[in-house]
């Protein structure tokens, strides 16, 4: 059986960046509401050439880095009664980024997400995007053992998921050594996963 405790202290600092309200750990559930003010290393991203913008040659988390710059006030995100502006959403973007890095995810790495739709997905999503990983969504109508399939083949390093499915995918943690970190967040308003 594979060491967790390195998995729940990473997965209790990227939680807090990605918004979760608890993280279980080894002794028992922790609040993880605090907000990453120090992060490990700033994800910045330039251009040396000028991109034009129909040219689809953008990065995802530029984008909404470039209206988080001009109209930080708009609403970028709306669900369940959340509400989030791009100022915002680009900040808990940086900040999960940072914090990704820090937990050891790398250029070109996966960083899975199985979640409903909501705003920790998006978050988590955009967050991988600027930290150079390459985002793997799974769709959140999938049984475990699919998801399992598309961890175990995308090779992820880290998985962003509800307690529920986490819990879910016990029987096939020994086919998934690749993965290091996972991050909960609360809850699943989708279908059970068996």
């Amino acid at each position: 059986m594979r060491d967790e405790a390195p998995q729940w202290a990473c997965a209790r600092a990227l939680a807090r960046c990605a918004g979760s309200t608890t993280v279980p750990t080894s002794l028992g559930t922790v609040p993880a509401r605090e907000k990453c003010h120090r992060p490990a290393r700033r994800v910045t991203l330039q251009s040396t050439r000028p991109v034009a913008r129909d040219s689809m040659s953008e990065l995802i988390h530029a984008l909404l880095f470039d209206r988080a710059a001009s109209q930080p006030d708009a609403q970028a995100l709306g669900a369940l009664g959340q509400s989030m502006s791009y100022g915002e959403l680009a900040e808990h973007t940086r900040a999960f980024a940072a914090a990704a890095v820090a937990a050891g995810v790398g250029r070109l790495d996966r960083v899975a997400v199985w979640l409903d739709k909501r705003v920790e997905t998006v978050v988590s999503i955009m967050g991988a995007a600027a930290a150079g990983a390459v985002f793997v969504p799974i769709n959140p109508v999938l049984r475990a053992a699919q998801a399992a399939h598309i961890l175990g083949d995308a090779q992820a390093r880290l998985l962003v998921t509800s307690a529920e499915r986490w819990a879910s995918l016990s029987p096939w943690l020994a086919t998934l050594p690749g993965l290091r970190c996972v991050v909960l967040v609360p809850g699943s308003r989708g279908q059970p996963v068996s």
